[in-house]
């Protein structure tokens, strides 16, 4: 990402900004006249100002873990957890409605956050060291948590050319794909690392869609219309990254030595093994994908074929270690030369909207025991299932919009590395009692199921000017744990309840309730004296003390 200079400091500088951004106040989003019929010229800016609040005390079996003692002790409950602005400035410049540019930046700051990263007196005492040096957080925590920082997003021109009759449309720089029907996985549809995915914003933002989460990166991208029920699509990137995970020692981060790096993983008293993050990544070039899309009156929908190959966006935490066995670092490794194949479905079904894909993953990486000298690797078949149903008014409700997603994921075969596969039965993946562990201690399965809805009702002019909104969101992992890093883990998941107000369809604010919940076990800790997390069913387990209250506002001007 490219950063934006940084001058001046904290909220001196947001306010300046939207100043500048707004001209002379808060006036609604207008094309801009330029003088010419063949331009249109458009600047939209969207500011959001959230604060939120630790709403539940802590769990000490996780508060006084050495992998949980920054995160979950930064906050108690009552205390601020964030208290952050954000802006979104776009600009859109089209000629003669074939070509143009567009170009967006984002901006931030978080008052809620300093740079103190402090872990608990009890294991300093012990000798054992803090994930973070002299109790601070590093400059890339620092730049995405606390700011003031940007960057820019969107840096891309389009346009059109025939290729004989055939219309064929280009964009060209920094953009996002997102091919496929899925609604709020992001692992198991044919887009699965199509690009950077912002988990941070996903873990903040319980029940949000997935096309909201992918980060754009530099790439051709082309798409044209056969003939009237064919076209096709394809890409070729120039760049890579990865996807941003929440930061160990922040409050969503679920370890505090991941993931950015020049942290420590303590193992014993005055003995720390260095995390160097992202050292080691894959090339920029090389990933492409292609696909076909067929409006099919005999199924009375649009089917979609696909196929991809790209580096994995999801880091596996890997280690070095030294002739006798002792690990001397700990790093992210990706990846590379990962195939997919893919077909979609999607179609009205009476009066639901209805998404399906069935996706093939090939030398993919697969769900490994963290601290291994390399990760696992295989073939992984996954599924899903969505619906949307747009409900009419009721004596509850003047309308209503029901979405739901059923995932599915199986592994086919081990093809290397099977001595790291991170699965039930491998004594690698333990239990509680050091035996062989099960999902619930996030030991993967052969097959996993997930669920995700959301529900919003709406009320019309429940006040002059005002629509109320009721949204409620809730995942969960079904059954089993999956074979891949973020797919799932039995009886683990998250929830909001909220309520909504939307002013002249201009000024949105929302509250509400967010938490995570899973099952742990846990074992005696002698340096703080009681029972610890020893496993967990995935990482919103760790997280289950950490419910909170957000209050958001959004405008556009």
């Amino acid at each position: 990402m490219n950063d934006l200079k940084r001058r001046g400091s904290g909220p001196a500088l947001l306010a300046v900004s939207v100043a500048a951004l707004s001209g002379a106040g808060f006036t609604a989003a207008a094309p801009i006249d330029v003088g010419n019929p063949d331009i249109q010229l458009r600047w939209d800016n969207t500011l959001r100002y959230n604060i939120g609040m630790r709403a539940q005390g802590k769990d000490k079996a996780l508060s006084q873990s050495a992998a949980q003692q920054i995160g979950d002790n930064k906050f108690d409950r009552g205390d601020v957890v964030t208290n952050r602005l954000d802006i979104l400035s776009e600009m859109d410049l089209v000629y003669k409605d074939r070509y143009g540019a567009r170009v967006s930046a984002a901006g931030w700051y978080d008052q809620a956050y300093d740079d103190k990263a402090e872990g608990l007196p009890a294991y300093q005492a012990a000798g054992i060291p803090a994930a973070y040096s002299n109790n601070k957080y590093t400059g890339s925590v620092k730049r995405y948590y606390m700011g003031p920082s940007g960057e820019i997003l969107d840096a891309f021109v389009f346009g059109g050319f025939d290729l004989g009759s055939t219309p064929v449309n280009f964009k060209l720089g920094r953009h996002n794909l997102y091919w496929g029907e899925s609604l709020f996985s992001f692992v198991h549809g044919v887009s699965y690392a199509q690009g950077p995915v912002d988990i941070r914003k996903a873990t903040a933002t319980p029940g949000i869609e997935a096309k909201e989460l992918f980060l754009p990166l530099n790439q051709l991208s082309l798409q044209t219309q056969l003939n009237d029920d064919i076209s096709m699509a394809a890409y070729y990137q120039f760049e890579w990254d990865a996807n941003r995970l929440p930061e160990g020692g922040t409050y969503f981060g679920a370890a505090d030595f991941l993931f950015s790096g020049n942290t420590t993983f303590p193992i014993a008293p005055g003995f720390g093994v260095p995390f160097e993050g992202d050292q080691h990544k894959p090339k920029n070039s090389g990933a492409w994908g292609v696909n076909t899309k067929w409006s099919s009156d005999l199924l009375g929908g649009n089917v979609g074929v696909y196929y991809r190959e790209f580096s994995d966006t999801m880091p596996n935490v890997v280690g070095v270690y030294d002739a006798n066995g002792v690990p001397t670092s700990f790093y992210n490794k990706y990846a590379e030369n990962v195939r997919l194949y893919g077909v979609s479905l999607s179609k009205q079904v009476g009066t639901l909207a209805v998404g399906a894909e069935l996706v093939r993953r090939e030398n993919t990486a697969l769900s490994t025991i963290g601290g291994s000298p390399d990760f696992a690797r295989g073939n992984t078949w996954h599924g899903l299932v969505n619906a949307i149903a747009y409900l009419g008014g009721t004596p509850l409700w003047d309308s209503a919009v029901l979405q739901a997603e059923l995932t599915y994921s199986r592994l086919d075969k081990v093809t290397k590395n099977s001595d790291y596969y991170n699965e039930k039965g491998n004594p690698g993946c333990p239990s509680q009692s050091g035996g062989k562990g099960g999902a619930k201690d996030g030991c993967s399965t052969r097959d996993a199921l997930g669920f995700q809805m959301a529900f919003t009702p709406t009320w019309y002019q429940a006040f002059e000017g005002v629509d109320l909104t009721l949204p409620i969101t809730y995942g969960r992992g079904l059954y089993g744990t999956s074979p891949v890093a973020g797919g799932g883990n039995e009886g683990a998941g998250t929830f909001s309840v909220g309520v909504g107000a939307d002013y002249m369809a201009r000024y949105k604010v929302d509250l509400a309730y967010n938490g995570f919940f899973g099952p742990i076990t846990t074992n005696f800790n002698p340096v703080v004296g009681q029972n610890t997390v020893a496993t967990s069913s995935g990482t919103t387990p760790l997280l289950r003390d950490r419910g909170w209250v957000s209050l958001t506002f959004k405008t556009s001007f």
